[in-house]
Parts: C-alpha cells; structure tokens; sequence
C-alpha cells in the first residue's frame, strides 16, 4: 500500500500537475476600470467595455498584496451586438512578486453559455481538473481570459474562482526523521514544513524525495 501511495505521489509531482509552458497570453486593450481598495488586503475593480460589436462587463475582487495566497474572483457578462457571430474575450493580470514553484488549491468557472477560461501562472497553464500545481518556469504574474463564442445579439453570464496558496520552502533532505528510509513519514513532514524558504531549492528538493519514494 505505501509502495503504491508512493508511486501515485511521485507521477503527481513529477508529471500530472506540472504546468506545462504554453503560448504567453497577451494582454488585450486596457478597458475603463473603478476600482476600489479594501481595508482587508483586496481590491475591487469593475470594468465596462462597449462598443459596436460588443459590450463586455466584469466585477471582481482580487489579491491587493500578494503574500501566500492569490485570489482572484469574479463574474460578468458578454455580449454580441454585431450581426455575425463572434468570439468576445476579457483578460486581465497582475504581478505575483513571490514567483510561486509550487501552489495548491483551486481554479474553477462557469457560465450559461459556451465559455473557455484559461488561467495563467507567467507562460504556464493552470488545469482546473488539478488542485496542488508544479510551476515550471518564471511565475512572475498570474493572467486570466475569459472566451465565448457569441451568436449575434447572443449574451452570456459568467463566473471564475481562483484561490490559490504559495507553497514555497528550502531544500528538504529525503530522510526528514534521520531512521535510514525515505517513506511516507518523510513525506508528510516535508510537506507540513512547506513555506519557509526558497522556492526554486525547495521545488527540487521536494521532486528528489518523491523520486525516492518511487524507486523504493
């Protein structure tokens, strides 16, 4: 049972929540924006495009000072005003000073129509199907866009929930409790000790002690 539970943890570190780098998501054009700071570390921004074509509205508390958790939250509206169908998309981002390795927690959204959110850490995707995040690269921003594909005069509603927390440390030696074997007790010390130091040391770190735990 520990063998398996230790080959299970390892895939999950060493490939099935790594964050692949993709295509860096570009900004779009800066859309007129109230915003409102919140004595408790968040902000409030709410954001109204309209156009010939289009009318995109969001409103969304996020992150004022990013320190061990990033929040991002929100819902709002598209709508087509053209008479062809076509793609309507929102984008916003906002710099993560702490350059996150490893981040646990959840990404998820919805709408009453058809709807694609994509939520960046830099140039890495994050997958909403995963809750515990391996960042590969520099995570120096996180970057969130929202696409729906609009019939004409089409609307929908939509919504996202980001709420995620850095898990950052210093390098963890394999054997934590100094008995001779790298097991599942070593495991759960590292991971109760996560947060302490530097990222980069710990992100490796943590991948070795899982390599042993695999190999065992």
């Amino acid at each position: 049972m520990a063998n398996g539970m230790a080959a299970f943890l390892a895939t999950l570190l060493l490939h099935g929540r790594s964050s692949v780098a993709q295509d860096c998501p570009n900004p779009l054009e800066p859309m007129p924006t109230v915003v409102e700071n919140l004595p408790n570390g968040m902000v409030r921004r709410r954001a109204l495009e309209i156009s010939s074509t289009r009318i995109v509205f969001v409103d969304y508390l996020r992150t004022r000072i990013v320190n061990d958790t990033v929040v991002d939250v929100g819902t709002g509206w598209m709508e087509n005003k053209s008479q062809v169908r076509r793609r309507v998309r929102y984008h916003h981002q906002f710099p993560l000073e702490r350059q996150p390795m490893i981040m646990l927690g959840t990404v998820a959204g919805g709408a009453t129509g058809d709807f694609a959110l994509n939520v960046h850490i830099g140039c890495h995707r994050l997958d909403p199907d995963w809750t515990f995040h391996v960042i590969e690269g520099e995570g120096d921003r996180l970057a969130l866009r929202i696409e729906s594909v609009l019939d004409p005069g089409q609307r929908v509603i939509f919504w996202w929930t980001v709420d995620l927390e850095i898990m950052v440390n210093g390098r963890l030696p394999a054997d934590r409790d100094g008995d001779g074997d790298v097991d599942l007790e070593d495991l759960g010390t590292a991971l109760q000790e996560l947060g302490r130091s530097d990222p980069e040391t710990e992100s490796a770190a943590l991948r070795e002690l899982m390599q042993s735990l695999g190999s065992g």
